[in-house]
């Protein structure tokens, strides 16, 4: 987390809320999500780690909210889900979650 809290992009943001935004509902809500954290995190330095951080919280607290390495709370849940059985605390199948959720390409631009 030292690495996140130290140089990730949202630290020194206007617009802290821009991370925790309001759920859009609606048909297009999974795509507006999407770009919602594409852009919130566009350049971030630490956004692998970022991502490692948040979904090892969901996965220890089981609470899915805003977003985390430009990844929104509804792709990182859908993830989350699928690895029923996963432990929390930095085991392997995090990883292996954060980078299955890096290299799809519906969350590149």
């Amino acid at each position: 987390m030292k690495l996140v809290s130290q140089y990730g992009s949202c630290v020194s943001a206007d617009n802290a809320d821009a991370w925790f935004r309001e759920q859009p509902r609606g048909p297009s809500a999974r795509e507006i999500q999407r770009r919602q954290a594409r852009e919130a995190c566009s350049g971030c330095p630490v956004q692998t780690e970022c991502l490692t951080v948040g979904v090892t919280h969901e996965l220890c607290t089981e609470m899915c909210w805003g977003i985390w390495g430009g990844v929104c709370a509804a792709d990182r849940q859908e993830l989350i889900d699928k690895g029923v059985g996963v432990t929390c605390c930095g085991s392997d199948p995090v990883e292996d979650m954060v980078v299955n959720l890096l290299s799809i390409a519906r969350f590149s631009e």
